[in-house]
């Protein structure tokens, strides 16, 4: 982003000119005509590089380098802060900030996305709390969550290349836990299940889909996946009773798995949660690549990924 130049933006100033620039303010003129200075108030906008969107990347920048303990990679970030520093003001970073710059992204500033999202992960997982957001605990480095960061990742990579269908990220399962409200003293609220994704088309839901990062072809799948996918598999009316586990994998060889849910006593099928590899150097390799073509490759990837199979 650096390398392209980072966004410039116009700034309203007054200011008292010799050579004037921009509308001379009559108004504040008259008010006192007799000036012994040769300067006129003008309003002028200047394009300037010390917008928000730059401020943000500066303080995600600096932060960054306080959280490494890696010297290499901390003399890389102080080169990126020093050449920022020229013309950028440094501001505090924290959420509210942060919020400011994801309001005033466009389609002029949408490069900075990706860098808004990378200083957001880091922002929420520095480090562990105890007791809540007030005591928390400073380790050497930084926690990432990398559950949250595949999420967000695959997440991406749906809603920008999964043409036709409809995206909703960490939709609320209604009705799939209720109490009985004759038999409820307390007043409680039933538990929210909310998978990752689910895809809609045709006001249908096509795919109930769950992001965990945990290599499910080296290492067993644990019985709390299994028993939250059972469960958006089972709660389906339409369509295939099933649900989808994305896991990232390095292993070439890796393929779909799928578990049969069937009922106790007869046997009787009634649904099936898949297990579905992503190759993450597949994946890589597809978002690094720019020759032509490359845009049907990655709408096949996506649709393989919701739907299993491919693409018509």
């Amino acid at each position: 982003m650096l390398a392209r130049g980072i966004h410039r933006d116009y700034e309203r100033l007054q200011a008292l000119l010799v050579v004037p620039r921009g509308r001379i303010e009559f108004d504040r003129l008259a008010v006192n005509p007799h000036r012994s200075s040769a300067a006129l108030p003008c309003v002028h906008y200047p394009r300037t590089e010390d917008t928000l969107l730059n401020q943000v990347t500066l303080a995600g920048l600096v932060y960054a380098g306080r959280l490494t303990t890696n010297i290499d990679l901390r003399a890389h970030l102080n080169r990126l802060v020093k050449g920022l520093t020229e013309t950028v003001s440094l501001k505090r970073l924290n959420q509210i900030l942060l919020s400011d710059a994801q309001l005033i992204l466009d389609r002029r500033t949408r490069a900075y996305r990706s860098t808004l999202i990378l200083i957001e992960l880091l922002l929420g997982n520095e480090g562990v709390s105890l007791e809540g957001k007030t005591d928390r605990v400073r380790l050497p480095g930084f926690l990432f969550d990398m559950n949250r960061f595949f999420q967000a990742l695959i997440s991406r990579f749906l809603h920008d290349h999964l043409e036709g269908f409809e995206i909703q990220d960490e939709y609320r399962v209604k009705g799939l836990f209720s109490y009985d409200p004759n038999r409820n003293p307390r007043k409680r609220q039933a538990p929210v299940q909310k998978p990752d994704f689910v895809i809609r088309g045709d006001y249908d839901i096509k795919a109930i889909l769950d992001a965990k990062y945990r290599d499910l072809w080296e290492r067993p799948l644990p019985r709390e996946m299994l028993y939250q996918l059972a469960l958006y598999a089972l709660g389906r009316r339409e369509g295939k009773r099933e649900a989808v586990i994305l896991y990232p994998t390095l292993a070439m060889s890796a393929s779909e798995q799928v578990i049969q849910l069937r009922e106790p006593l007869g046997g009787a099928f009634q649904a099936q949660v898949i297990l579905r590899p992503v190759n993450l150097l597949d994946l890589e390799r597809l978002l690094r690549a720019k020759e032509s073509g490359v845009s049907k490759c990655k709408a096949s990837l996506a649709y393989h990924l919701s739907f299993g199979g491919l693409m018509n």
